[in-house]
């Protein structure tokens, strides 16, 4: 399956992985910055065969690995166990129930609804856990628009962790958290700039509640 989008986000996932920054791509291409900042934050791609061939070439990658959507390299990368900022598929063996949906964006009403159900790995198929939809893109960098977050409540959710969180009791955003010093960071992890993080002083009795509702374990895109 394939998306207008998709080129973009692979791209920027194949160069990242490569640790190449846009301009030693750029030589290596025969191009420059400027068109391969185009690819990844403009929409646009490749106009000729030939310059797909050789970023293939490049990296060794496929044109299903650029130009696929759920069979690209992103989702193949990054959507899956989330573990250090990076995602590994993994093998379902039940399923868990879709209960409604949650912005990763600003924090927003979460709706507890019955949307069915996902296969998830056997490990993760306890009774508490759930998927919920994400919506928005300021998680956009391991979690996209659409896609479904796996919610694990059995777990801690530690500095660092994606998670998600509820803000005033009854708004839930996803977001990676930090802790520190008595403070609560909700850290967005996003391409789109506009995105900020929150700093909530969870020792001011005047500042939005927040409780952390579960770690982020697994996300899958469902076509």
């Amino acid at each position: 399956m394939q998306s207008i989008d998709s080129f973009g986000r692979n791209f920027r996932a194949i160069r990242e992985d490569s640790k190449l920054k846009q301009y030693q791509i750029a030589e290596r291409l025969g191009m420059t910055s400027p068109a391969i900042s185009m690819w990844e934050n403009k929409g646009t791609k490749p106009r000729d065969k030939k310059t797909v061939e050789a970023i293939c070439d490049l990296f060794g990658v496929s044109e299903t690995d650029l130009f696929g959507y759920s069979d690209g390299y992103y989702a193949r990368t990054r959507l899956g166990n989330v573990s250090k900022g990076r995602i590994k598929p993994v093998a379902a063996s039940g399923s868990l129930p879709i209960i409604g949906a949650a912005h990763a964006g600003e924090p927003c009403p979460a709706f507890e609804l019955d949307c069915g159900s996902i296969p998830c790995p056997e490990e993760y198929c306890k009774e508490g856990n759930f998927f919920i939809q994400i919506t928005g893109d300021s998680m956009n960098n391991v979690l996209t628009d659409g896609s479904y977050a796996l919610i694990d409540t059995h777990v801690d959710a530690q500095s660092g962790d994606i998670a998600l969180v509820k803000v005033n009791g009854d708004d839930a955003t996803v977001k990676r958290i930090k802790k520190m010093d008595g403070f609560i960071v909700l850290e967005p992890d996003s391409t789109n700039p506009s995105h900020k993080r929150r700093i909530i002083d969870a020792t001011d009795q005047s500042s939005p509640e927040v409780r952390i509702l579960g770690k982020v374990v697994y996300a899958v895109v469902r076509l």
